[in-house]
């Protein structure tokens, strides 16, 4: 992904990790950066990616989002 897809995500959006299989949905979006429930870690948990960081160079959109 690359920053102009990192800031086009938005909630609803479903993203892949590739590396591990890892996938997840965007639950909230601000102009700092953006948090993602990953599958399987329980109901409201919640991890926020902000734009300085580059975890979300990792990540794939996967086909059928919501954008």
């Amino acid at each position: 992904m690359v920053i102009e897809e990192f800031a086009a995500l938005k909630v609803g959006d479903r993203i892949e990790m590739p590396q591990n299989g890892s996938k997840g949905t965007v639950v909230e979006v601000s102009s700092r950066g953006l948090r993602l429930h990953w599958d399987g870690t329980g109901e409201g948990h919640t991890m926020a990616y902000d734009v300085q960081t580059s975890m979300w160079k990792h990540w794939k959109k996967l086909e059928g989002s919501a954008s």
